[in-house]
């Protein structure tokens, strides 16, 4: 396995982490190098499994260190944060963009984005008698992108070639290993994201 796979900006071990063919999320075993007296034996889940939550890790603000982006479904970073991103680097630029030529939020692009939504509603009285219509639109906008990031990810695990097919779980390493992103998909993969969200064509060949 090439270094560049074995492990994140936040080092975490992605032998030790696998991607359900189920529900596309990352699950397994979190090691932490730095410090690994505090972050060792944690373990993340998918959606998959029902059992009740388990307390919340040290130094995180919920159970999942890592996770792939929402867009292209390529490339992995680092969560549990509630200021924790939900684009990757190459995919970001074009959301914003879309974002920015439609004049709202059409896309959410993480959960400081809502902070940030509500607190500038809240702080117009103007707009403070619709901020709970516009939060239920947004809140629908974000459950559309969780519902896309799980069928990209999905489409992009029907791609890997698996010889165990009782398997429900990839190995994460041998994932992005498979699948490598580059700045061409992720343009094409923006374009895709802007159509499931009704971003008229003419306006995305400005964004990708």
């Amino acid at each position: 396995m090439s270094d560049r796979y074995g492990h994140v900006a936040i080092r975490v071990r992605l032998d030790q982490l696998a991607l359900c063919r189920l529900c596309g999320q990352v699950h397994g075993e979190v090691t932490r190098t730095l410090p690994e007296t505090m972050f060792q034996g944690l373990r993340q889940v998918c959606d998959c499994v029902t059992a009740p939550p388990a307390e919340t890790w040290p130094g995180y603000d919920f159970n999942k260190a890592v996770e792939l982006c929402r867009c292209c479904g390529r490339r992995l970073l680092m969560s549990g944060l509630h200021y924790s991103e939900w684009f990757c680097e190459s995919c970001i630029s074009g959301v914003e963009t879309i974002n920015r030529i439609c004049g709202s939020c059409v896309i959410p692009t993480g959960r400081h984005a809502l902070m940030k939504f509500a607190q500038d509603r809240l702080a117009d009285p103007a707009a403070a008698t619709d901020v709970s219509v516009e939060l239920g639109d947004y809140f629908d906008r974000v459950e559309r992108l969780e519902a896309y990031a799980q069928r990209i990810s999905q489409e992009n695990l029907a791609l890997i070639a698996d010889g165990d097919v009782a398997s429900t779980d990839v190995p994460l390493a041998q994932y992005l290993e498979a699948l490598p992103a580059s700045p061409a998909y992720s343009q094409a993969a923006v374009y895709a994201l802007g159509r499931a969200f009704h971003v008229p064509a003419h306006l995305l060949v400005h964004c990708c």
